[in-house]
């Protein structure tokens, strides 16, 4: 008797499973917020907020209730859309709202959905202040509660300051502080600029004529009446200034371009006239900038010279020769050829040569801003450089020159010096960590040790550190390639990881000037990633559903023993089981598909559906 209940009950529930017949879906609602709100301003927000439920079935019925303060509306109460109106008024600082939306079916089935959200009492108004300044590091204050700094090229930023008048205090080392009042209103920026700097007239007067004698293309000749000399001495009286500082490598490019064009030409004279003009401009932009990819401009600027043998001018004594050395940049290196060990030189013999003696301040004051302007922007490794150079100067002018009002500068030049050396000393060990893994190939991954984790690590204590920019800049060029590659010959898994370790590293290199990668680049291979998910399940399960096919077919026989009455529970139960883990593991792969369609979907439904009426035909016969 009980096997021709088995027969009756089970036997139907194989041919589904081999068939894959429709089975009947769950209800699933999702309640979704226009606008799509977490919290709530009384008073400052929309009076009505829609929300509205999606399902996945149509033709449903709905019921809303509400806990929490405020009401609902709505055009009927089955409408699957409904409007929340809050109060004009709440008793506390916050309240909760719950909002439940319950689905119903034609055959009692339901399913239910919530949307949770604060109302909060309106804030009282205000609007934000904006303060400029002309020197850098300078403190502000708001009300004298609110502090900030501001820079040349970044201004301080005061949001949700009360409305009605405000007092702006300024002050910055050297400098005299200022206040001024402000008046604010509500939602609109106040912006205020404060100059400092008594040479910010000057300032202004240099950058119009620089920009003038720029228009003319007169870039770097005639001597003291060119673009580059101008912006120069901008930045000695301004280091931060960003036009002038942009100014420079245009006129780098330009020039450049006029002497390769000049070289490609045949036109010797005119390139080695290009490029002399050009080499003082490329270091002083190096030595401002730090890129890299100057140095390989100005190498190919020399050795061409070499090639067109044209030399420098010859110099017609030692301070000439020092000036030259001066005007190119080679303020302290290389050895034997800068300026500082040509003016040392021409000391020793004229102690009181006053252009000598002015010119070695004006390298140690150019050194102390680039050393200052890389620190404040935590290049460290290039604010050592400068530091040590400046001391190298320095040291000179009060031990030599007798200067002691350089010594307070040096001592805490020093202070600042050991504490970055302590940084690049640990950001360097980091790095041979970070190059292992780099070597290994363990590029980027969200389970082990990688060399995208470690190269985080050093830019977090050397956040200029150019050396992990670049192996990062490196690494996504390496895993794009690789995963390439992959996909092209159709090695899915392979592609799916590079293009994996990809991502990782892009998305942490989006927030890095320099090398921050291609937005369109990275939308694409998200795309693919997803589409190689799911090829890479579909490959996966071929050998899944052959284990399917093979289980079924012992579950078949089986049934076959046991109709002709043989007892075989135990040998049906053991198959069973193997089927329900098929099932299982397929059903993960299904899953694991990124681009589900209506036939996945449905596939999906029919195993759960299989798996669940074989657990109790598994469960019968063990109770049995």
């Amino acid at each position: 008797m009980c096997k021709k209940i088995f027969l009756t009950v089970f036997i139907p529930i194989l041919s589904m499973l081999l068939m894959f017949s429709d089975g009947r879906a769950q209800i699933t609602i999702e309640l979704v917020s226009d606008p799509d709100i977490k919290r709530i301003s009384v008073g400052s927000n929309p009076k009505e907020i829609r929300i509205t439920a999606r399902a996945n079935k149509e033709n449903l019925k709905f019921s809303w209730n509400i806990e929490g303060p405020g009401s609902l509306s709505g055009d009927t109460p089955t409408s699957e859309i409904f409007y929340y109106v809050p109060p004009d008024y709440i008793n506390e600082e916050a309240e909760r709202v719950i909002i439940t939306a319950v689905a119903t079916d034609d055959k009692g089935e339901t399913a239910t959905s919530q949307i949770r959200f604060t109302l909060v009492k309106p804030a009282s108004p205000t609007g934000s202040i904006r303060v400029s300044v002309d020197v850098p590091d300078v403190t502000v204050y708001v009300n004298e509660e609110i502090e900030g700094t501001a820079y040349p090229d970044q201004p301080a930023d005061f949001p949700s300051v009360p409305t009605g008048q405000a007092i702006v205090r300024v002050k910055a080392d050297g400098y005299q502080g200022r206040a001024r009042p402000v008046q604010v209103s509500p939602g609109q920026l106040s912006e205020i600029t404060f100059r400092l700097n008594p040479q910010g007239e000057r300032v202004e007067e240099l950058l119009k004529e620089g920009n003038a004698f720029f228009e003319q293309r007169q870039f770097t000749t005639p001597k003291g009446k060119n673009a580059f000399d101008r912006y120069k001495k901008v930045l000695e009286l301004n280091p931060e200034n960003r036009h002038a500082r942009k100014k420079i490598p245009e006129i780098l490019k330009s020039c450049k371009r006029q002497g390769d064009n000049a070289f490609d030409q045949k036109n010797h004279t005119e390139a080695g006239t290009f490029y002399r003009e050009c080499l003082p401009v490329a270091q002083y932009a190096l030595n401002l900038s730090g890129n890299r990819e100057i140095e390989t401009d100005i190498r190919i600027m020399q050795d061409r010279l070499k090639e067109l043998k044209v030399e420098q001018p010859p110099a017609d004594n030692l301070l000439k020769k020092a000036d030259v050395y001066f005007d190119q940049q080679q303020f302290t290196t290389p050895k034997g050829k800068n300026a500082f060990d040509a003016y040392k030189q021409i000391l020793q013999t004229e102690p009181e040569n006053a252009h000598a003696r002015e010119r070695i301040y004006e390298m140690m004051k150019i050194y102390q801003a680039w050393g200052n302007y890389a620190d404040r922007q935590k290049d460290y490794g290039r604010a050592k450089r400068f530091y040590r150079r400046y001391l190298s100067i320095a040291n000179y002018v009060l031990n030599t020159l007798g200067d002691q009002d350089t010594s307070r500068d040096i001592r805490k030049t020093r202070r600042r010096l050991k504490s970055l050396e302590n940084i690049v000393r640990s950001a360097d060990r980091l790095l041979k960590l970070g190059d292992m893994y780099f070597d290994q190939e363990q590029f980027a991954s969200l389970i082990e040790k990688n060399a995208l984790d470690i190269y985080k690590d050093v830019l977090k204590k050397d956040p200029g550190n150019y050396h992990a920019r670049e192996k990062i800049r490196e690494m996504t060029d390496i895993c794009k390639t690789r995963g390439d590659g992959a996909d092209k010959r159709a090695d899915y898994q392979e592609a799916k990881s590079f293009y994996r370790q990809y991502l990782l590293i892009a998305d942490y290199a989006s927030d890095i000037p320099g090398i921050q990668p291609d937005e369109l680049e990275v939308w694409k291979i998200q795309n693919r990633v997803k589409e190689l998910e799911t090829l890479v399940a579909a490959e996966n399960l071929k050998p899944l559903e052959r284990k399917l096919s093979v289980d079924l077919r012992k579950y078949t026989k089986l049934r076959e023993k046991e109709n002709q009455g043989v007892d075989i529970t135990g040998q049906i139960v053991r198959v069973l089981r193997d089927i329900i883990r098929d099932l299982d593991e397929i059903e993960g792969l299904y899953k694991q598909f990124t681009l589900k369609n209506s036939v996945i979907l449905k596939k999906l439904e029919r195993i759960r559906n299989t798996r669940r009426e074989l657990k109790n035909e598994m469960s019968a016969r063990t109770n049995k």
